[in-house]
């Protein structure tokens, strides 16, 4: 009733004493307050001693929402192995420090497992933040996170420590990734221990400000490969 007063009579201004400004930023304000998840998106909760798991968060999310993981080590199924089936998410910790939230995959040559994978056509909004991605173990690319076309995501301020990969033991990329302000320490692989990105001539991946530390390749791109 009051929204539609307000359009009412900005529609009308002779009938309002109000300039059509102050009507415009009434009705913008309105919207911010009365529809918040529609701009904003929910947030849910994920607590490392359950009973929720990641996978079971970002399966109920919609695009736009926050799964915000509390601070601690996250293991077993439902922790490990995640996808967002497509939809363009944010997977955080709670304070946005990595050193605070650990996905611990446990993945060994006979029960490999990663972090996180990516291959339903994720964009650049899908996002992992804050995270420590540990102990991941594939026998093919991306020990810790894969990424296959034509997917891309954002990764910020994570560590990526003893992780093993064919190519790319912390992380791989076959598409137009960007990765800013993340670590990559003492993962291996035959190559691009720490990143291997494998893009076309038309693909860019991004790094910003990451350190490589301690990564170990047996062919090449220790600290990483493109």
């Amino acid at each position: 009733m009051i929204r539609s007063s307000i359009i009412s009579a900005y529609r009308n201004p002779h009938s309002c004493p109000f300039p059509r400004v102050f009507l415009l930023r009434l009705m913008l304000t309105l919207l911010l307050v009365l529809a918040p998840s529609a701009v904003l998106g929910s947030i849910i909760e994920v607590n490392p001693e359950g009973p929720l798991t990641i996978q079971a968060a970002v399966d109920m999310a919609q695009d736009g929402d926050q799964i915000v993981l509390l601070n601690g080590t996250f293991t077993g199924p439902g922790n490990r192995d995640i996808t967002f089936r497509g939809k363009q998410l944010i997977v955080r910790s709670e304070d946005n420090l990595p050193a605070l939230c650990t996905i611990d995959c446990q993945g060994s040559a006979a029960d490999p497992h990663r972090g996180f994978r990516f291959e339903d056509g994720e964009t650049l909004e899908s996002v992992v933040s804050g995270i420590t991605i540990t102990n991941g173990y594939m026998n093919d690319w991306g020990g810790g996170i894969m990424v296959a076309y034509p997917s891309r995501i954002t990764v910020r301020k994570c560590y990526f420590v003893n992780n093993h990969g064919s190519e790319g033991g912390g992380m791989s990329s076959s598409h137009s990734s960007h990765i800013v302000d993340c670590v990559f320490a003492y993962n291996d692989a035959l190559a691009g221990a720490g990143y291997s990105a494998s893009m076309s001539w038309t693909d860019t991946a991004t790094l910003e400000r990451c350190l490589f530390l301690g990564n170990v390749a047996v062919n090449n791109g220790g600290g990483f490969r493109a």
